[in-house]
């Protein structure tokens, strides 16, 4: 018998794509709905897909198991690939969660945890198994949530597909109740104060300590509020990207050699261009992401360094919340 995937999982990807890619504030209100679709470059082929999953959810006929990795690895070549799946986690655990009635959802929220807890984590299980087909465990006061099947696994490099999931046991252990649950995996932007110490020296400490604590080497990279504040004043496009979300900035770390951003500044990328100041490359992909060269993988082996990106309504969002 041939493996599938509940349709929810599917259409949340689509639906993650759709919200990471639409602008908020004023730009979005500039445009109708139908404009701005054109704008942002989400082809109909896009919006029939979610209309279709949308269609399969209430049938609750399931795609394919292969059908949703596909999506997964297409989601998995943009440079923001983490904050996609990370939406799509969050999308899905909200519509999962509606799935339990009204009456004991209040009921949940108004027990005493003693005896709420183990009503949250029967629901949990439930949800998780059919929506993501993993099994939660309990050990001690954490929560884990164990995929055999990942559609996600290998979408991504460096596992940023685990986000999809991650986030996703995140946001419905919050919904029901567990407002101190602790995650796996977790990944993307954090905005903290540090006592004064060199970058590097705290990146690798933070790094040092993901290791220990979860077996994983995972590259860390630090901007301060001020170095995120100069990287806006230093965009090519001063007058501001026609689209912000096909606009990235890949943080790098550290600076690249000269020869490499030369070698790598003489190739031609047509439609898409980069710009590359410092230890950030800007990336203007016009088509959007899926499709673009410019990739994480891409950066670290042509220029020899750790690359992260973020498309810019989320670089203005961490100037923002850094007070930058």
């Amino acid at each position: 018998m041939t493996a599938t995937v509940d349709p929810l999982l599917p259409l949340s990807l689509l639906e993650a794509v759709r919200a990471v890619d639409t602008p908020s504030g004023e730009y979005e209100a500039e445009f109708v709905h139908e404009l701005r679709n054109k704008r942002l470059g989400l082809s109909d082929t896009v919006f029939a897909q979610i209309k279709r999953y949308t269609e399969a959810v209430r049938r609750n006929q399931r795609p394919p198991f292969d059908e949703a990795v596909a999506l997964a690895r297409l989601v998995g070549r943009r440079p923001d690939a983490e904050a996609v799946f990370r939406e799509g986690g969050r999308i899905l655990a909200r519509q999962a969660y509606r799935t339990i009635s009204p009456v004991t959802r209040r009921l949940m929220l108004s027990l005493p945890s003693l005896l709420s807890r183990p009503i949250a984590l029967r629901h949990a299980r439930r949800i998780t198994g059919r929506y993501t087909a993993g099994v939660i465990r309990r050990v001690g006061s954490t929560i884990l949530l164990e995929v055999p099947h990942s559609v996600t696994l290998d979408a991504a490099p460096k596992l940023g597909g685990c986000t999809y999931y991650e986030s996703a046991l995140r946001e419905l252990m919050q919904g029901l109740g567990y407002a101190d649950v602790v995650t796996h995996l977790q990944s993307g932007n954090a905005v903290f104060s540090s006592p004064s110490q060199p970058a590097g020296k705290l990146s690798r400490a933070i790094a040092e300590r993901i290791t220990s604590e979860f077996a994983m080497d995972v590259k860390v990279v630090i901007r301060t509020g001020s170095e995120i504040a100069d990287v806006i004043k230093r965009s090519p496009l001063p007058d501001g990207p026609e689209n912000p979300s096909r606009f990235f900035v890949a943080f790098l770390a550290p600076a690249p050699a000269p020869e490499a951003v030369a070698a790598m500044e003489s190739l031609s990328f047509d439609p898409d261009q980069i710009w590359i100041s410092g230890m950030e490359a800007f990336l203007w992909c016009p088509v959007g992401a899926a499709d673009t060269k410019l990739t994480n993988n891409f950066l670290e082996k042509r220029l020899g360094v750790t690359a992260t990106s973020r498309n810019w309504n989320t670089v203005r969002k961490l100037a923002e919340l850094t007070g930058a």
